[in-house]
């Protein structure tokens, strides 16, 4: 029997035995300020106008890698960006090209988006839409999309592409049944499209004939699930044995659903493994792995790398055996994804396999993604055939860049006492060797350069920091930081404003690092500020490297810049409190701790956020309590008034009780009363019940002796104004004599 009948009828064995896929769903990380920065970011990239399709497709692929609500969120909302088809069609097209693979990120929220864009105007957005929704596993997006088709409201061009969203899963009877049913519509152009897709899966060509269909579907419809998938194995069977005497015809059609029926593979095999113990899974993804059928083994890898993804399961055992010796496997699609795989497992016998396979393998683009893996596992055992192939005048440039790259990748990750000195002359040869116009390959290894880190390499760091490529200064900044070279302060502090911001970002962190002079915090201070930076990201390395410089710096001085954050003040409270609990660790209850809890009480006063000035008054009051500061007592009444504005009330009448015998000047009492008073008369005590009632259990519990009669005054003023007497009472007329 010819070859690729064969493989049709073999592949279809997999279905027969196939159970309802469970996907177990991985956990939400919470929505961290660094993860909020990586969807702003993703966000940038793929709305970026300049950006190209490969590079927009890459930045979809990092936020379908989010498996967060947030990142959901910004899917929907990039999806019915409708003024921007472009990106509505790279959000499509990920979707259609990642969910295979992680289907638990296929969220319900994206269905609605993609079924509106099934009526745009442009036909290669209605496909990618399309492409997307048939990824979609639920039962109810193939209700969705059958209802849309049977719309008669609908612009036909939506009801045709609800029609094709259903295309590529008629191997599942919800969707059959979607199809079918359409064919009641009795409109030609519906009709004509449900058979093009409809034919494919029956046992005889029907044709035309809807009532042919309607009652192969009424015998089908009552099968049980297994019973459904076994009539479908043996239909395609049937279909690679007509292969077999016809392989003209079939190579030609194998050439349209090729794609369609590998993914069709991996889901039969996804349902196989779901009922199955970890042993039996692991035997099964074995056992599939060694099959002589290449769609197998590619199926059983897709299911490997889901495994890791959804589920956090790495590969050990026969299962990692298995999948390293696909490294050897003769299709380049294979090995691509075992590699693809491989980089990610930081596991030394991986590390040594994927490095035996690089003497072996012939394909440019897979040498490439080799050493790319390399650096990604990051084992020093590579580093010798890195600089071998650095060394080598033979090798091509795209080859030596991925080698320097990878060098760059594992160079940083050693202890700093690594004998580096083959490393360091053999890129400094291959740098002079290398013209000056090649710029990937002089960027890749200054990269490598900056990781080996050797002080050597400052003059070609400097020379590069002359350049205006962003591909040659990142790395050269990034080397002068490692290596702790200021000789261009003046340079880098003028790269803070270049309109790269991934330069601005490694700038402002070398300034971090290496500045020492007024005009670096100048600098980092004017990139702190949003109406000076617009960038999310070197806001936050400049906040970074703006700590780090001063780190470096006298107390004093850390204050005063503190001081100079007034116009930013979530970040002045930030940095004061760093400040203030670095003294207070260190036990160093000075003067400079007591300015700090008094910037940071004004600052909490000045924002309404009142609980959180209390402990800092409370701090400034035993502070100055202790060493008798008459300034205690001020403090004290700030302290009371601010549990007075905070929500709890919490400790109020210990803390009166405290203030008031703290001091032997009668005034203070008397500012107390005044407080207490003013509060309850700028507050509408009887609109909040609870809060009044709590207020009056706090002050009753305080001996009147403190204050004298004006207390109980006081406390009768504030019960009359929290129990207001109500209209009957105020109108009631007095007894007659």
């Amino acid at each position: 029997m010819p070859r690729v009948a064969v493989s049709l009828s073999l592949a279809f064995v997999l279905i027969a035995h196939v159970t309802a896929p469970q996907i177990r769903a991985q956990a939400t990380p919470e929505a961290t300020p660094e993860h909020l920065q990586q969807l702003q970011t993703c966000r940038d990239g793929i709305l970026d106008d300049s950006a190209r399709p490969a590079d927009r497709g890459r930045w979809v692929e990092m936020l379908f890698s989010y498996p967060t609500p947030q990142a959901d969120a910004l899917f929907v909302e990039l999806l019915n960006l409708e003024q921007r088809p472009e990106v509505q069609s790279a959000i499509c097209d990920g979707l259609a090209t990642m969910g295979p693979t992680n289907r638990t990120r296929l969220n319900p929220s994206f269905v609605e988006p993609l079924l509106s864009m099934l009526s745009a105007a442009s036909k290669e957005l209605r496909a990618s839409a399309g492409s997307a929704l048939a990824e979609f596993p639920s039962d109810r997006v193939a209700d969705k999309l059958g209802q849309l088709a049977s719309n008669a409201d609908a612009p036909m061009v939506a009801r045709i592409a609800a029609i094709d969203a259903l295309a590529p899963n008629t191997h599942r009877r919800d969707v059959v049944k979607q199809l079918i049913a359409l064919l009641d519509q009795s409109v030609p152009a519906i009709t004509k499209r449900v058979f093009a897709v409809l034919s494919p899966i029956a046992p005889s060509g029907f044709g035309a004939n809807v009532d042919q269909w309607q009652e192969w579907w009424t015998a089908k419809s009552d099968l049980s699930r297994e019973e459904w998938l076994a009539e479908q194995l043996k239909h395609y069977r049937e279909r690679a044995r007509q292969a077999a005497t016809s392989l003209t015809a079939v190579e030609q059609d194998l050439a349209n659903q090729q794609s369609a029926l590998a993914a069709r593979i991996r889901d039969f095999q996804r349902e196989v493994l779901r009922p199955l113990t970890a042993e039996q899974r692991e035997n099964k993804l074995t056992e599939w792995m060694n099959d002589a059928l290449t769609e197998v083994k590619q199926g059983a890898v897709a299911l490997v790398r889901s495994q890791i993804t959804d589920d956090g399961i790495r590969p050990t055992g026969n299962v990692l055996t298995a999948l390293l010796r696909l490294l050897d496997h003769p299709s380049p699609a294979i090995r691509k994804d075992v590699l693809t795989i491989a980089e990610n497992l930081q596991d030394e016998t991986v590390a040594v396999a994927v490095l035996a396979r690089l003497s072996q393998e012939k394909q440019p683009l897979l040498r490439n993604a080799i050493l790319h893996a390399i650096g990604m596992l990051a084992s020093p055992k590579a580093i010798p055939a890195l600089l071998q192939e650095i060394q080598d005048d033979n090798k091509d440039a795209q080859s030596l860049t991925a080698a320097a790259q990878a060098l760059g990748k594992i160079a940083a990750t050693q202890p700093p006492d690594t004998d580096m000195t083959s490393a360091i002359q053999t890129l400094k040869t291959r740098y002079t060797k290398t013209p000056v116009e090649t710029t990937p390959l002089r960027a890749a290894l200054l990269t490598a350069m900056a990781g080996v880190a050797d002080k050597s390499f400052a003059k070609d760091f400097l020379a590069a920091l002359e350049s205006d490529d962003p591909r040659i200064l990142e790395p050269a900044l990034r080397g002068l930081n490692v290596i702790g070279n200021d000789a261009s302060l003046t340079r880098i502090r003028s790269l803070g404003a270049h309109p790269d911001v991934r330069i601005r970002v490694v700038a402002i962190n070398a300034l971090g690092s290496l500045g020492h002079v007024p005009e670096d915090l100048e600098s980092l201070l004017n990139h702190l500020n949003p109406a000076s930076e617009p960038s999310d990201s070197v806001r936050q390395a400049a906040w970074t490297a703006f700590r780090q410089y001063l780190s470096r710096r006298p107390m004093k001085e850390r204050i005063a810049a503190a001081q100079r954050l007034r116009g930013l003040p979530d970040l002045e409270t930030k940095y004061t409190e760093e400040l203030a609990n670095v003294l207070a660790t260190a036990g160093e209850y000075n003067d400079n701790l007591e300015t700090l809890r008094e910037r940071l009480a004004i600052l909490a006063t000045e924002q309404g956020k009142y609980q959180e000035a209390i402990p800092h008054l409370r701090e400034l009051y035993a502070m100055r309590f202790g060493r008798q500061d008459p300034r205690a007592s001020d403090d004290g009444v700030r302290w009371i008034n601010a549990i007075l504005q905070s929500k709890a009330l919490q400790n109020l009448s210990e803390v009166i009780v405290r203030v008031a015998e703290g001091s032997a000047d009668p005034a203070v009492r008397s500012t107390i009363l005044t407080a207490i008073r003013d509060y309850a008369n700028g507050n509408d005590l009887s609109a909040d019940q609870e809060r009044s009632a709590r207020l009056l259990v706090e002050l009753r519990s305080i001996n009147a002796d403190h204050f004298g009669e004006e207390w109980s005054t006081l406390l009768a003023r504030i019960e009359e104004k929290s129990n207001p007497p109500t209209p009957a009472q105020t109108n009631r007329t007095p007894p007659s004599p």
